[in-house]
């Protein structure tokens, strides 16, 4: 699995953990707990918290593969060990990930049974340039998934799927596609 992650300028992360640009990497204080700390933490395929990715323009996006055992749990998913195979700037990680797998995961994802997974991948801006994604999405049986998206940035490049939420039978899906502040103007 390939998970997302943001570092400082110099590849520091939270608790002082540096990032390589490349190569292996390991946490030395490794908790199967499903929680923060103990272990390298990431976004599986991109799609989670995003509150956990650094909006600094100078950020570090790492892409890794994570190795061994991963623990996923609200968003966030974590590792033992892995390696970074691609470490700069937030559209090259995206890119990255889709080249790699991602865009097949997502497609996967969109299917997926469990709701949360479906609300997590509704809300991650990597889906632009990804309409198939976006339309499985769009026809949600769930209209929370579906408000979900209606705030994503990525529907900018849709314009039937826009269309097709214009027209969704639940009013805060509409409200949500309305207030999305990549389709103003």
């Amino acid at each position: 699995m390939l998970m997302l992650k943001t570092a400082s300028p110099a590849g520091l992360a939270y608790g002082g953990f540096t990032w390589p640009e490349q190569g292996r990497v390991s946490c030395p204080d490794w908790d199967p707990s499903p929680a923060c700390g103990g272990g390298l933490l990431g976004l599986p395929w991109g799609v989670g918290e995003q509150a956990q990715l650094s909006s600094d323009p100078e950020a570090r996006w790492l892409v890794w593969r994570a190795q061994g055992q991963v623990v996923q749990w609200e968003g966030k998913g974590k590792a033992q060990g892995g390696e970074v195979l691609y470490c700069g700037d937030r559209q090259g990680a995206l890119d990255y990930l889709a080249e790699h797998g991602g865009r097949e995961a997502w497609e996967e994802m969109a299917r997926d049974p469990d709701r949360e997974v479906r609300m997590w991948l509704a809300r991650n801006p990597a889906l632009a340039g990804y309409p198939q994604v976006i339309e499985t999405l769009s026809r949600d049986r769930d209209p929370a998934v579906r408000r979900r998206l209606a705030r994503n940035p990525a529907l900018t490049g849709c314009p039937q799927v826009i269309e097709t939420l214009a027209r969704d039978p639940d009013r805060e899906v509409r409200m949500w596609l309305a207030r999305n502040p990549a389709l103003a103007g």
